[in-house]
């Protein structure tokens, strides 16, 4: 086995992989491992989205600074476009093969950049791709959200381990064939209780999960077919 992946199963002590075996089911060592990697792989994609949410500005700051972006990206494209400026006619001797290409070199001259592999269209191009992304992540939320790993604005005033956690974390519940509930200490509290303290964050919230539980009744990964990790 891997090294990384021995590392993983290493995260579960030995109790904890007894509380995981008997909550999900499991009957043997290798079933116990197969769960224990599933679910360290999603605790591990847990801590990339905290650690996401902590390091981007402020949604309102990040999309005004996108909007700079492309309008920057614009006025330079605009500038960029009067070739006069941004060419020289060294530049097109190559083209009219006045000279052979070895020669025609001698006269080539790129006055914005060094690049030689960069062109006067390269550069334009990519300045109205900057332009349409930049716009793109500040005015569609669910954009943006998807490329910083976020909440979308309308999930953001939720618990964050709630919404961005447990719903995966529901699905291996369902998976094992448990039922999903909000019973004060009962088994679905007690299974996020576990993998919270196994990704070492705070321990789950009985208010959350409630709220957690009605979303989870709609939630189309609920319906999404799945191998069971710990069965293939």
């Amino acid at each position: 086995m891997m090294a990384p992946e021995n590392e993983m199963l290493e995260a579960f002590s030995a109790d904890q992989r007894r509380q995981l075996a008997e909550a999900l089911g499991l009957k043997c060592t290798e079933e116990i491992e197969a769960a224990v990697l599933a679910i360290v792989q999603t605790i591990i994609f847990h801590h990339l989205m905290i650690a996401a949410k902590n390091r981007t500005p402020k949604r309102v700051k990040a999309k005004r600074k996108l909007l700079q972006i492309a309008d920057a990206a614009r006025k330079l494209h605009l500038l960029l476009s009067d070739f006069e400026i941004s060419n020289s006619i060294g530049n097109e001797i190559g083209k009219l093969e006045i000279f052979s290409p070895e020669m025609a070199k001698v006269f080539h001259r790129r006055p914005l950049w060094i690049d030689d592999e960069v062109s006067v269209h390269d550069m334009l191009g990519m300045l109205k791709n900057i332009d349409m992304n930049a716009t793109l992540l500040a005015t569609k939320d669910k954009s943006f959200s998807y490329h910083y790993m976020l909440p979308t604005m309308h999930e953001a005033n939720r618990n964050f381990d709630a919404n961005m956690l447990w719903p995966r974390l529901f699905k291996f519940w369902e998976m094992a064939g448990n039922v999903v509930a909000a019973t004060p200490d009962g088994p679905t509290f007690r299974f996020l209780g576990l993998i919270h303290e196994v990704a070492k964050i705070q321990p789950p919230e009985l208010g959350s999960l409630r709220s957690a539980c009605e979303r989870w009744r709609t939630d189309p990964m609920r319906e999404l077919h799945e191998e069971v990790p710990w069965l293939a």
